[in-house]
């Protein structure tokens, strides 16, 4: 893919200019000693240097044992060394994605990884441009996606609740008989609920209920009708808990 050629020139343009610094051997103590088995049996039969001959698996390898290095000599931050390791994911899942090929979302957060590693790595701005263009394309199809989706889908499910628990509703066929929701069911056509009613749980569809409208009303008492009231209260319902004194309009507890 051409996204993994970008990034296949630019590791071989990065390793070409620090591996040499590093050592005077660094063919064989940078490159050959840190591949694999088999790509070592496919580099030594190369030319000395030829890094652009090797594949992107064998590049990313390189690049990872030779990390520390490379990082001090090209002065590359952390995040870099991050984004090295999923690129070395990415392109293991892009080589054995099945046959119908990996999902567009998938896809697009993979590249948009490989374009921070070629930030990183300081990438031209034409290979930039490229990934960028890449990432759009795949955006748009995303969209196109979304949408056929939602235009597919039935209006008549709906999974948006219309009450919740602790509403207070009746039924329509007998107002008389009111209840709290104390649960959601959801269905595939109509959202049921539990609902206590009449001493006992019943389940009922959202359309046999309507809502109750509970009127909150708060008055205001002065402190001498408050007093009176706890007062009458206290008559009322006497207690050895409590201490009267009625000339004193008040309770002492």
């Amino acid at each position: 893919m051409e996204i993994f050629s970008l990034l296949n020139r630019q590791l071989v343009k990065v390793l070409g200019n620090t591996l040499p610094a590093l050592d005077a051997d660094w063919w064989h103590s940078l490159v050959l000693d840190k591949l694999t088995y088999q790509q070592k049996s496919f580099a030594v039969s190369l030319p000395p240097q030829a890094l652009e001959r090797l594949d992107l698996a064998a590049l990313l390898r390189l690049a990872d044992q030779n990390w520390y290095d490379i990082a001090n000599q090209g002065g590359f931050n952390r995040e870099a060394r991050n984004w090295l390791k999923e690129a070395q994911t990415i392109r293991n899942r892009w080589a054995h994605a099945p046959a119908e090929g990996l999902p567009d979302d998938v896809r697009y957060r993979d590249i948009d990884t490989i374009e921070r590693l070629l930030q990183a790595f300081a990438a031209d701005n034409e290979t930039l441009g490229q990934i960028k263009q890449e990432k759009q394309e795949l955006l748009n199809r995303l969209a196109c996606q979304q949408k056929t989706l939602d235009e597919a889908a039935p209006e008549s499910i709906s999974t948006n609740t219309g009450y919740k628990p602790g509403d207070m509703v009746r039924l329509k066929a007998d107002p008389r008989k009111t209840g709290a929701i104390t649960a959601v069911l959801n269905a595939e056509a109509e959202n049921r609920y539990q609902v206590f009613i009449d001493g006992s749980i019943s389940s009922l569809y959202e359309s046999q209920l309507e809502p109750i409208t509970v009127a909150t009303t708060r008055t205001t008492v002065t402190p001498d009708e408050l007093h009176a009231a706890m007062t009458a209260l206290q008559l009322r319902h006497p207690s050895t808990r409590h201490l009267y004194s009625l000339f004193a309009s008040r309770i002492a507890a």
